[in-house]
């Protein structure tokens, strides 16, 4: 744990080119109170964005609304006044929608809605270059209204950061690609090329436990949250569900996130529902307990993140216009609400960066 009191908080929303878009606060890691300090605008509807490893640059995608051409962005970030745009690549690929970097390479990877994923380069400066891959990808789903094609939401690397998974919502399929950072095609399809989940699911978002051993897929349309042993896709070990089927809208899947220990699961769902649930892990099977639901606190819990210390989440309330707080309890990973920490109209992601580990874009 940082012994900085202060973390950077980066939030990305929904916007108009003209507006400002990108928000930058101070996080306090203490108290979980936090500071406006800039905010840019530049770039259209950067729904999602993320940093580098190297804690120098952020990324952002732009999600258009309309046309078959996305944006990605750079920034640099290792300045403390606000984020200095570095450049900006448009590429062919409708709705980005998610932007994924390599631990050591150089590639975004950006998942789009429309039904493809890009891979653009960028140089030590962050500068971003013209796409060198475009997968398209073709099928529908059993859910007509919204499977009439493919809509690739997200994608994530291994912990060995050796293998890419992209989850296609419109197909309900999680694809895998080998990586090779020194091939002029870095992305080439597995020898299974995916994994496929029951229809209708649609799978959204996903994540790793910490340790490496097990991965999880959480589905929108039914709040499904599948459970796999890494190394072995063939077949999920366990299946949950965080939808309330009592509730007319009960299920609308957001987003998951797992903290540094291991220990603990927060998925969030939407709809008519707008609220946070908690699963304890099992440290020798990746099994889960449901322990805990609790209200997001505003509309539309889109976005999760786990603040560096560990004491704290935040919930990015789409349709709330509202960024609220819960403090973690240690011994249990349950949440206390804080209340709103940030009103920002349609707030869509939030990554933690760390002041310390900060370093000039030559570094």
């Amino acid at each position: 744990m940082s012994g900085e009191a202060n973390t950077a908080l980066f939030i990305g929303s929904y916007a108009m080119a003209e507006q400002d878009s990108i928000f930058q606060y101070n996080f306090n890691k203490q108290n979980g109170t936090i500071k406006f300090l800039a905010s840019v605008g530049g770039i259209e509807n950067p729904s999602y964005i993320t940093l580098s490893p190297s804690s120098q640059l952020l990324f952002a995608v732009s999600e258009r609304k309309e046309g078959n051409h996305s944006q990605v962005a750079s920034f640099n970030i290792s300045h403390a006044n606000k984020p200095e745009l570095l450049s900006q690549v448009s590429f062919e690929g409708a709705g980005a929608c998610h932007i994924s970097i390599q631990d050591y390479g150089n590639f975004a990877i950006t998942a789009n809605y429309g039904g493809t994923l890009a891979v653009l380069p960028f140089d030590t400066n962050g500068k971003l270059w013209q796409a060198i891959q475009l997968f398209k990808y073709e099928g529908f789903g059993a859910y007509q209204e919204r499977q009439e094609q493919p809509h690739i939401h997200s994608s994530i690397f291994t912990p060995d950061q050796k293998t890419l998974f992209v989850a296609d919502l419109g197909t309900d399929r999680i694809y895998t690609y080998h990586y090779e950072n020194a091939d002029v095609q870095p992305f080439q399809p597995t020898a299974n090329a995916y994994v496929s989940l029951p229809a209708g699911v649609g799978p959204r978002q996903m994540a790793f436990h910490p340790g490496g051993s097990w991965f999880y897929v959480l589905c929108e349309f039914t709040g499904d949250l599948f459970v796999f042993q890494e190394k072995n896709l063939d077949k999920w070990l366990y299946r949950y569900n965080i939808g309330i089927s009592e509730i007319k809208n009960g299920a609308e899947a957001g987003d998951i996130k797992i903290d540094q220990a291991g220990k603990y699961l927060y998925a969030s769902n939407r709809g008519d529902v707008n609220e946070i649930v908690i699963f304890s892990i099992d440290q020798k099977s990746g099994a889960l307990q449901e322990t805990q639901r609790i209200p997001s606190g505003g509309k539309s819990p889109r976005c999760l993140a786990l603040d560096p210390s560990g004491r704290y989440l935040l919930s990015a309330n789409e349709q709330g216009n509202s960024v609220t707080s819960f403090q973690i309890i240690p011994e249990n990973g349950k949440l206390t609400y804080l209340g709103v920490v940030a009103e920002i109209s349609s707030p869509t992601c939030l990554q933690f960066l760390e002041e310390s580990t900060r370093s000039s874009p030559n570094d």
